[in-house]
């Protein structure tokens, strides 16, 4: 439910996503255009990492490594606060030493990341559930002769969910999210704190014939970029806003074949209003067949790296962006 998409340079720091394996409840890989449902930057495809609630994961959970070259260790407890209501916490943490070059020397590159978290499971109701959970972490990286580079981040999601009549499900959800990059000695850093708010309402209509979902967000992400002497950006800090609305229906054509219809409004920071619609159709004839074809929109929006970056060699522009950058579109 949280993006790790940053708005900096749309892409994700891969190097600050570490997820227990043994909290994950399934990973859902969405292929081609995602942007109905996930917006801007869902272009190729979408991996939505779910994980287990509290109440999945009770009791003691320990696993560790030792290597000659790496260390490792995971740490996470359950419990039940009283009936319905249940947590856990974890501790993650591994230390990789430098690797070797061909004369044996190390090549520099070490680097360690301790992390810690936390979730919260209420069933408040036979209709409502509750989820809070967050996550904490440091981490250092030698570079051989570059400079070396902290990491460190920090989240907080809480959501609500409410069951209806006929499979209806409402669910409201915010979260907070900070990461934070910096290298040592003059090397440049930056912060980026990101808000976010979205609501989603599903529910059926025509006797079960419709399977409609409807809803919205809004996020806003502040960043703030110290540049190095080489790699600057005018202006260094901006405030992105973005605010969506989207609906979906899966209409039931037949038993066997399913028709998806839906589009999403959604307002970026630097390409304005765009819509991103979706049309699919499926047939399953059979259990283990499926055939479907579809039509979608998507968008690639710039970025603070498109437009803002300035790059200097000896003191002299080499490079900046451009403050046109265009949108790139995709009809897949």
């Amino acid at each position: 439910g949280r993006s790790v998409y940053t708005p900096l340079f749309s892409g994700v720091y891969w190097d600050m996503q570490d997820v227990a394996l043994g909290d994950i409840d399934r990973i859902e890989v969405i292929s081609g255009p995602g942007a109905t449902l996930w917006g801007a930057n869902a272009v190729n495809g979408v991996i939505n990492i779910v994980t287990r609630s509290s109440a999945e994961t009770q009791g003691v959970y320990l696993k560790a490594g030792y290597g000659d070259r790496q260390r490792s260790v995971t740490a996470r407890y359950g419990g039940m606060l009283r009936e319905g209501l249940t947590w856990r916490a974890y501790l993650k943490a591994f230390k990789d030493d430098g690797t070797r070059t061909s004369t044996g020397a190390s090549a520099d590159d070490s680097w360690y990341r301790p992390k810690g978290g936390f979730r919260l499971d209420w069933a408040a109701s036979g209709r409502d559930a509750v989820t809070i959970q967050g996550d904490g972490y440091w981490g250092s990286r030698s570079q051989g002769a570059a400079p070396d580079e902290t990491i460190s981040g920090r989240n907080l999601t809480a959501r609500w969910t409410r069951a209806g009549e006929g499979g209806s499900r409402l669910q409201v959800q915010g979260y907070y999210d900070r990461i934070a990059r910096k290298t040592d000695a003059g090397g440049g850093s930056f912060w980026v704190d990101t808000y976010d708010l979205d609501v989603q309402h599903a529910f059926s209509a025509g006797g079960g014939a419709h399977q409609i979902v409807l809803g919205g967000g809004v996020r806003q992400a502040h960043y703030v970029i110290h540049g190095s002497a080489g790699l600057q950006f005018e202006p260094p800090s901006r405030t992105l806003g973005l605010v969506n609305l989207f609906a979906q229906d899966s209409i039931a054509l037949s038993r066997a074949l399913t028709l998806t219809v839906g589009t999403k409004l959604e307002n970026d920071p630097y390409s304005g209003l765009s819509v991103l619609p979706s049309v699919r159709a499926a047939y399953k004839p059979a259990e283990p067949l499926l055939l479907w074809a579809a039509v979608s929109r998507a968008i690639r929006s710039p970025t603070p790296f498109d437009r803002d970056v300035v790059e200097k060699v000896g003191g002299l522009i080499l490079l900046t962006g451009y403050a046109d950058f265009a949108t790139e579109k995709l009809t897949a």
